[in-house]
């Protein structure tokens, strides 16, 4: 698969990440996928899709991510933070720590994966930050679509 794009698709087994995945795919792009539970098919037996069962409040899982791009050898395209934890109840009936697991991974996590990405010192692999964020428009389909346009063509 050398030459190809890369995504990095968290939450990647089910719903949008799974669609997300999906869809890079169908568009030639290679796709590590991040999840907690193991992915179904189509992308469970897809050789393009290299997955890390773990969550991404967890450092170790983002070192195991870390090393499989190095082991790729080329910089991600594309980061898709899909992953998001949602925890029913109000402030009063929500532990503490539910809260905090919630805000780990929906927000702390995101922001140090994303500034690894564009920071690492590792130049064979870094992001340079360029790329959209499909899950920060409104409109993430339109991010998606042009995060696979070939960028070497000016039409």
């Amino acid at each position: 698969m050398d030459g190809l794009k890369l995504a990095v698709v968290t939450g990647a087994a089910k719903g949008i990440g799974a669609a997300s995945a999906e869809r890079f795919r169908r568009e030639g792009v290679e796709v590590v996928g991040i999840a907690t539970s193991p992915p179904e098919e189509p992308l469970a037996n897809d050789p393009g899709v290299r997955w890390v069962l773990g969550d991404v409040a967890d450092p170790e899982t983002w070192a195991r991510v870390s090393e499989l791009i190095r082991e790729i050898g080329r910089a991600p395209s594309a980061l898709v933070l899909n992953a998001a934890r949602a925890q029913i109840g109000t402030v009063l009936t929500v532990s503490l720590e539910q809260w905090k697991s919630q805000f780990a991974t929906n927000c702390v996590r995101c922001r140090a994966w994303s500034q690894d990405l564009s920071s690492a010192d590792d130049r064979e692999w870094r992001w340079d930050g360029r790329r959209d964020f499909v899950g920060e428009r409104l409109d993430g389909r339109a991010a998606l679509d042009r995060l696979l346009v070939d960028e070497s063509d000016p039409h």
